[in-house]
């Protein structure tokens, strides 16, 4: 059984391979989970794929060219170790941040990347 425990929202990043790209209204969602909390945790990995953002940074920091490292990204250019990555619960996790919920119970499962 995987560890419950508790995530700031700003480490948890989606899956690229999501199969629902568009989290559709997520008001009501957002107002249970205040009022009520979330009652699924969400399933997590740790680690995550940079987003454009994140991978332009990196590559400038390391003295690279923003336009073509703009260019080059895709969304599975790059690996991290830091963060997290949502297997199951992306609407939950999003309605969260909707609310700026400063933390999410999550499991921390023992899933790698490559399942």
């Amino acid at each position: 059984m995987a560890e419950i425990t508790n995530i700031a929202c700003r480490r948890l990043h989606p899956h690229p391979d999501n199969p629902r790209k568009e989290l559709g209204d997520l008001t009501e969602l957002a107002a249970s989970i205040k009022e009520n909390g979330i009652f699924q945790n969400l399933t997590v990995i740790p680690g995550h794929y940079l987003n454009s953002r994140e991978y332009i940074a990196k590559c400038v920091d390391e003295g690279g060219d923003a336009a073509a490292a703009a260019a080059a990204w895709t969304p599975k250019a790059v690996w991290s170790s830091e963060d997290y990555t949502i297997i199951i619960g992306h609407r939950r996790a999003a309605a969260a941040q909707i609310l700026k919920t400063p933390k999410s119970r999550c499991p921390a499962s023992a899933a790698t990347r490559s399942r």
